[in-house]
């Protein structure tokens, strides 16, 4: 598996794309400039979910349109779930009213279809460096860690708090919400 990697961490790219030749060459394009970044692919939206459930992703590269859920509609659920990984959407039909709504839903960076190398080098470069932790914390964080905290309304630095609880014993914050509403039913049982 590829990393890139700085002093400090090491970096996942998430490229959402369901065209294989152009997932091929944003890939080849990222990683001629950063040979240790692992590249994760997405055919569409969903897959992208799937995914960023379970993995922490430091940036998100997504292609506007894509079946089933397009990169707009992602960005905005990645937002609406505080994952603020810097997110980078990519279309071959560029409006006014596309970047307004990717502006608005929070969209780190955009590109136009065709690429040009130096373009997308300088963009990813771009992202990462604004991922640097300030917008991912050092311990990660999973769509599923979001949305339960969005879905039980714990406040952020309560679930911080579990998180790192849940590094140090080597489980997800899902096992551990789990385990506590269990601890919590047999109590009331009791």
């Amino acid at each position: 598996m590829n990393s890139l990697k700085t002093e400090k961490q090491t970096y996942r790219i998430l490229i959402a794309e369901d065209d294989f030749e152009q997932f091929n060459l944003l890939k080849e394009i990222i990683l001629s400039e950063f040979p240790d970044a692992d590249i994760v692919h997405a055919l569409n939206g969903m897959r992208a979910i799937e995914i960023l459930r379970k993995h922490i992703v430091h940036v998100v590269v997504s292609d506007y349109s894509m079946p089933e859920m397009n990169g707009l509609e992602l960005l905005v659920l990645l937002r609406a779930a505080n994952i603020t990984s810097p997110f980078v959407l990519i279309t071959g039909n560029i409006n006014a009213e596309i970047v307004k709504s990717a502006w608005r839903a929070g969209a780190t960076a955009m590109l136009d279809k065709p690429y040009e190398l130096e373009n997308v080098k300088n963009v990813i470069l771009s992202a990462i460096k604004s991922s640097s932790y300030n917008s991912i914390r050092a311990y990660g964080s999973t769509l599923s860690e979001r949305l339960i905290q969005v879905e039980l309304h714990l406040p952020e630095r309560v679930v911080n708090h579990a998180i790192i609880e849940c590094d140090r014993q080597g489980i997800s914050l899902s096992e551990h919400v789990a385990s506590l509403l269990k601890k919590d039913a047999n109590r009331t049982q009791a």
